[in-house]
């Protein structure tokens, strides 16, 4: 322990805090005068004070083996949270600066950040170890300095640091367009759920929950794990408690001004820089919308497993911009003459894909990718029936739903055309994909397909911008609705769920005769 040591007239003692211990009594040693100049009464008392700090020390090793795991994540944020509000209390605190306190402040923020930067290049932790001590001891948690944990504590603060002062930077220089989504200060006390687990941890918990029950396909998973991690990116890593209705509105009007594909457009671009892109087209309705069903399934979940008592997304869905009628038109028959005339058979050998894929979308009314990640394998004979096996079985493959997987029979005007010879053809060739010069993309293998079709629509004078490839699968389900066929049979052959979906989105300007019997 310690020993006794003088300061003037003074004794004192000195007694160096166990490295486990520190955080907790927020200091690394405990020095306290003896309040004697005899040597002989300061060793006495000296010995007095060891034993109640022994005492101590054992009291602090058992309240930190009751503690709970160490929450990297929440320590973190509130650094970047009371960083950032300080260095704006500081700004406000000020008068107006001079162009020369500008540049001061402007150079020594830079040259923290170039320290900070080249500590976290270089990985030297000890540029947060201050940081990192004096959060720990805000929290009464004991961590041992060697310890995987603290390092990766420090490592995150270090990280925080750097975006701290990057933040600062801009923001002593007029720039605020880091702050993506305003965390409104006004909110009643009764509202906040401060004490729950950050945003991250519940999106964690939710896609493994999601995963582990398989309700989710291979395609959705992807979808919702790339819409929430956007959910993160805007509003950071809070605790999900103190998210409320008006950051859920402010998260939506960001949605609103994020431009369409940004996510393979702008791949790699952080959210910040891609709202900088005012000159492309903004997000359809239809894809704000399905955003923010994702975050409102994600808030369901936090209610339903008590990371919530209350759900702030309960009225963020939007309104249709219009029935689903209008989403999608069926080609005219004239249509279909001027798309399927005599140039575009001419593409046959040259590329089978463009040419058999929007073939075999107009004869079966499935969706695009499910005949574009088609394999060999996957046109067989059921019953003696030529089918199409649409199925998510390998990983390169996805379907909407669990009732998309089916089997779908292979028009006669398919086989006429010769595809079944198609199909030898490959197999002959041991390929295993059906069309082996398609690459899947973020979007599946049959985005390089809709886009030339889409563009051969344009070419021959197709102008409506509500007729594009996928209107082949609303001809299919018109016609078949015409032909009066039953709508749990078309439900089955197009791979939807029985909810009265396929008829209000589907079926086009079905005959007044049919529709009166």
């Amino acid at each position: 322990m310690g020993t006794p040591h003088k300061r003037g007239r003074c004794w004192y003692s000195r007694i160096k805090v166990p490295i486990e211990l520190a955080p907790l009594v927020g200091r690394r040693e405990i020095v306290r005068s003896l309040r004697t100049a005899s040597h002989q009464e300061a060793l006495t008392r000296c010995k007095l004070w060891e034993a109640r700090v022994v005492i101590l020390f054992a009291m602090l090793r058992n309240e930190a083996e009751e503690m709970p795991p160490l929450n990297v994540s929440k320590l973190v944020n509130q650094y970047l949270q009371t960083s950032l509000q300080e260095g704006e209390d500081d700004r406000l605190s000020r008068d107006s600066l001079s162009t020369q306190e500008q540049g001061a402040i402007t150079l020594a923020v830079s040259g923290k950040l170039g320290r900070l930067t080249a500590a976290l290049t270089y990985n030297d932790l000890s540029a947060a170890t201050d940081e990192a001590d004096q959060l720990l001891a805000q929290h009464v948690i004991a961590l041992d300095k060697s310890s995987e944990d603290y390092r990766r504590l420090c490592r995150e603060l270090l990280k925080a640091q750097v975006k701290v002062f990057q933040a600062e930077l801009r923001r002593w220089n007029g720039d605020y367009s880091d702050e993506l989504v305003t965390v409104t200060p006004d909110r009643a006390a009764g509202e906040l759920e401060a004490d729950t687990e950050p945003l991250s941890v519940v999106i964690s918990e939710f896609v493994r929950y999601k995963e582990a029950d398989q309700s989710w396909t291979r395609k959705t998973g992807v979808m919702f794990k790339s819409g929430l991690q956007l959910f993160l990116d805007a509003l950071g890593d809070n605790p999900i408690g103190t998210i409320s209705k008006a950051d859920l509105r402010g998260y939506r009007e960001l949605l609103h001004k994020l431009p369409r594909r940004f996510a393979t457009r702008f791949r790699g671009k952080s959210l910040q820089e891609i709202l900088a892109r005012d000159a492309y087209p903004k997000l359809a309705l239809a894809s704000v919308d399905k955003q923010l069903r994702y975050v409102k399934a994600l808030f369901s979940f936090a209610v339903q497993y008590d990371h919530l008592s209350k759900n702030p997304a309960d009225a963020l869905m939007l309104k249709k911009s219009s029935d689903p009628q209008k989403q999608r038109k069926a080609f005219s028959a004239n249509d279909l003459r001027r798309i399927f005339d005599a140039t575009y058979y001419a593409q046959r050998e040259k590329r089978p894909d463009r040419f058999w894929i929007p073939l075999c979308l107009l004869f079966t009314g499935a969706r695009l990718e499910e005949i574009a990640q088609l394999d060999t394998k996957d046109v067989r004979q059921v019953d003696s029936v030529w089918c199409f096996n649409i199925e998510e079985e390998s990983d390169d493959k996805s379907v909407k739903t669990t009732q998309s997987v089916r089997m779908v029979p292979v028009h006669f005007r398919l086989l006429d055309l010769g595809l079944l010879e198609f199909v030898s053809s490959r197999r002959a060739d041991s390929e295993q994909k059906l069309w082996p010069n398609l690459t899947k993309t973020a979007n599946g293998y049959g985005s390089a397909i809709s886009k030339h079709f889409n563009r051969r629509l344009r070419a021959i004078g197709i102008e409506d911008r509500k007729l594009v490839l996928y209107s082949l699968r609303h001809n299919v389900v018109t016609q078949l609705a015409n032909k009066g066929v039953q709508d749990y049979l078309i439900e089955r052959l197009v791979g939807h769920r029985s909810e009265g979906q396929t008829f209000s989105r589907y079926t086009k300007d079905i005959d007044v005769g049919m529709r009166s019997r």
